[in-house]
């Protein structure tokens, strides 16, 4: 996507064209459903002509100013380095990262808690993997 269309598509309720076999309809979906699984959504993309660009929802920001805006910045303690290593190889593409998302109650600094919550991780990849592996490169 352009810069443009990245901010297009993560403003919330946007109004867009689409084709008959795009997903999404409403402007909402990948927003609220990336929220309601981590306080952290980045998400990056580039066209095959130009350079990568970065939109960010941070519900931090949101519960500490009590605005809710499309954030240009990236977090310094994010992922961010990571995704913009699996972007780089690509002449094109968009990747969603999701952070702080500890959702499940689980205790990662107990041996049982890391146990419980790769064996989550495990399950979570193979119905990923199975159910978009048509889209998944």
């Amino acid at each position: 996507m352009s810069e443009d269309e990245l901010q297009s598509s993560m403003d919330l309720g946007s109004i867009r064209k689409r084709k008959a076999d795009q997903l999404g309809k409403f402007g909402v979906g990948l927003k609220l459903s990336s929220m309601v699984q981590a306080d952290e959504v980045t998400v990056l993309s580039k066209t095959e002509t130009g350079e990568p660009y970065a939109r960010r929802i941070s519900y931090d920001y949101i519960k500490e100013t009590g605005k809710l805006l499309l954030l240009k910045d990236i977090d310094p303690e994010s992922k961010y380095k990571y995704i913009q290593d699996l972007i780089k190889n690509h002449s094109s593409g968009t990747v969603v990262l999701w952070e702080n998302m500890n959702r499940l109650g689980i205790k990662l600094n107990t041996k049982t808690g890391r146990s419980h919550f790769n064996k989550v991780k495990m399950r979570l990849a193979n119905h990923l993997s199975m159910t978009f592996h048509r889209f998944i490169t």
